[in-house]
C-alpha cells in the first residue's frame, strides 16, 4: 500500500474507532423501519447502548491490537460485515505503520530516472519485494479473520485479467509461485553481476524449471494451455502484431499454435533456413488473415514506407506520390520475373537488364524527391534496389515483402 492511501486508512480507522465509542457510549433512540421507498441511511444504527463493559473490551482489544476480538466486538455491535472488514483492515495497517514507512522511505531513495539503476542500488530493489510480502501478510491476516469474504475480496487478482479464466484461488496460488521464483531468479542474477558462471545459469535454469513444475502442479492441462496463451514469452511476441491486425480470439490462437510449431522447428535449423521459415511463418499468418489485410499492417512496420511518410511530412510531398513511389516494388518485382523467364535472353543480357531496370527505378524516385533527399533515403532505405542492382530477381511474398534471388539462382527457359 502507498504511504498516501494507508495514512488515509490510518485516519478513517481513528475517525470510526472514536467514532463507535462515542457511538456505544451514547443512548441510541430506537430506530423504526421505513417504506421501501424511503431513504434508508447505511450507517448501522442500535436499538440500545452497548453495556458499558464491552465498551471497555473494545478499548482494551483495541489498544492491544487484538484485531480479533474487535472483530467480533464490532459484528456483535451491528456493524455490516464490510464495514467491519475495512475498519480492521486499516487497523492491521496501522499496526505496521513504522516498518511501512522505513521500507517506503528506503526504497524511493533508488527512484531515478534519468539512468539505469546501480547494482549497489539495484540490491535496494528488495525494499519493494520487502514491502510487498508485507502487504501480502496483512491481507492474509484479513483473510484469516474474513473467510466469507476472499473470494470477493481478490486483493491480488483484481488487476490482473489474464489470469481471470483461474479461480480465485489457483490465481493466488499463481501469482505466490512467481513472485517467489522471482525474487530467487533475480538474486541469482545479481550475485552473478556483470560476469555469469555456468554454475550461475544452471542455477537460474534450475530455478525457472522449478518454478515451471510448481505452476504445473496446480494447473490442470487446459489450464496450463490457456496460461501459455495467454502469459507465455511467444503470448507477449505476438501481442503487437495481434494488436496491429486487430485479430479476433479465434484468429489469434491460431496464430499461436503457428508460431508455436515454428519455433519447434527453428531449434533444428541453421540461420539461413531459420530465416526461411520465418519468411514462410509470415506467408501463413497473411493467408490466414487475409493478404490485403496483413500488408496493410505490414506498411506500417515497414521503414520504407514510413521513411517516406516523414520525407512527406517535411517537404510537403502529396501522399499520392509517397503511395505510389512506395508501390512501385511490385510491378519492378513482376517486370524482373519476365526479364529472368525470356527465353529471348542469354544470362548476360538478363543481368544487363536488370541493372537498367534499378537505373529506371532510382531515377523515378529521384524524380519524385530529388537528389538530396533520394541519397538519404535510399542510403537506409530499399535495399530491394542494391539487390536488384547487384542483378537479383525480386519475387512478391503473401506477406507483401521482396524476396531476392540471384539470377544465377533463378529458373532459366
Amino acid at each position: 500500500m502507498k504511504p498516501l492511501p494507508l495514512m488515509l486508512a490510518v485516519t478513517v480507522l481513528a475517525h470510526t474507532f472514536l467514532g463507535l465509542l462515542f457511538w456505544f457510549r451514547t443512548p441510541v433512540p430506537t430506530v423504526h423501519p421505513r417504506p421501501p421507498s424511503a431513504s434508508a441511511s447505511t450507517v448501522p444504527v442500535a436499538s440500545a447502548p452497548l453495556p458499558q463493559a464491552s465498551v471497555n473490551a473494545l478499548g482494551t482489544a483495541y489498544a492491544a491490537n487484538d484485531a480479533r476480538s474487535v472483530r467480533d466486538l464490532l459484528l456483535a455491535a451491528g456493524l455490516s460485515l464490510d464495514s467491519v472488514r475495512n475498519t480492521i483492515s486499516a487497523m492491521l495497517y496501522e499496526q505496521h505503520q513504522t516498518q511501512i514507512d522505513a521500507l517506503s522511505q528506503a526504497a524511493s531513495r533508488t527512484a531515478v530516472w534519468w539512468r539505469d539503476l546501480t547494482p549497489e542500488e539495484l540490491q535496494s530493489e528488495s525494499h519493494s519485494a520487502q514491502l510487498d510480502r508485507l502487504h501480502e501478510k496483512i491481507q492474509n491476516e484479513l483473510d484469516s479473520l474474513f473467510p466469507e469474504t476472499n473470494a470477493a475480496s481478490a486483493h491480488d487478482t483484481d488487476d490482473d485479467p489474464e489470469l481471470a479464466f483461474l479461480p480465485p484461488a489457483k490465481q493466488k496460488a499463481f501469482l505466490q509461485i512467481t513472485r517467489d521464483y522471482g525474487e530467487m531468479i533475480e538474486a541469482a542474477n545479481l550475485a552473478a553481476g556483470r560476469f555469469e558462471l555456468p554454475a550461475d545459469r544452471e542455477k537460474i535454469t534450475f530455478l525457472e524449471a522449478e518454478r515451471d513444475r510448481d505452476i504445473a502442479a496446480i494447473l490442470t492441462r487446459e489450464e496450463r494451455e490457456a496460461l501459455e496463451l495467454r502469459t507465455s514469452p511467444r503470448a507477449y511476441q505476438l501481442r503487437s502484431l495481434m494488436t496491429g491486425l486487430k485479430a479476433t480470439e479465434a484468429e489469434y490462437r491460431a496464430i499461436f499454435a503457428l508460431q508455436k510449431a515454428c519455433e519447434t522447428r527453428d531449434a533444428e535449423l541453421d540461420v539461413a533456413d531459420t530465416e526461411l521459415a520465418q519468411q514462410n511463418l509470415q506467408n501463413q499468418i497473411a493467408t490466414l488473415v487475409g493478404i490485403d489485410r496483413y500488408r496493410a499492417y505490414a506498411r506500417t512496420e515497414d521503414t520504407d514506407y514510413t521513411s517516406l511518410q516523414a520525407i512527406a511530412e517535411r517537404f510537403s510531398i502529396p501522399p499520392a506520390i509517397i503511395d505510389t513511389l512506395y508501390n512501385i516494388r511490385e510491378p519492378i518485382a513482376q517486370t524482373t520475373q519476365r526479364i529472368a523467364h525470356d527465353p529471348g535472353l542469354d544470362i548476360s543480357q538478363k543481368a544487363s537488364a536488370l541493372q537498367a531496370l534499378a537505373l529506371q527505378t532510382r531515377q523515378q524516385i529521384t524524380a519524385a524527391l530529388g537528389p538530396e533527399v533520394t541519397a538519404a533515403y535510399l542510403q537506409q532505405n530499399m535495399s530491394w534496389l542494391g539487390a536488384l542492382e547487384a542483378g537479383h530477381v525480386l519475387s512478391v511474398q503473401p506477406a507483401g515483402n521482396l524476396l531476392a534471388t540471384p539470377l544465377r539462382l533463378a529458373p532459366i527457359n
